[in-house]
């Protein structure tokens, strides 16, 4: 039995995957309005249904896929988006 001190412990029980790569300079600079739905731990964005995405994947995204119908509603007479009254 070999001893080992508190810090080793705590390196010992974390997994590979909980081990983050620092942030890059384009996600420490970038406004949080720019991401209304947050960002996942990593700092890569959200979509408004949660899915993280990378930020090259981002900037590919349209519109809708990015921030969804913005509070607004469907209307099935006019077939239309409308704001809530």
């Amino acid at each position: 039995m070999s001893v080992v001190s508190e810090g080793e412990w705590a390196k010992a029980d974390l997994p590979d995957t909980a081990i983050l790569p620092p942030a890059t300079p384009a996600q420490r600079t970038t406004p949080p309005s720019a991401f209304p739905h947050g960002k996942a731990i990593n700092g890569t964005p959200r979509t408004w249904t949660g899915r993280i995405v990378a930020l090259d994947e981002w900037r590919r995204l349209t519109e809708w896929e990015r921030h969804g119908p913005n509070g607004r509603h469907w209307c099935g007479i006019s077939k239309q988006w409308k704001e809530p009254e």
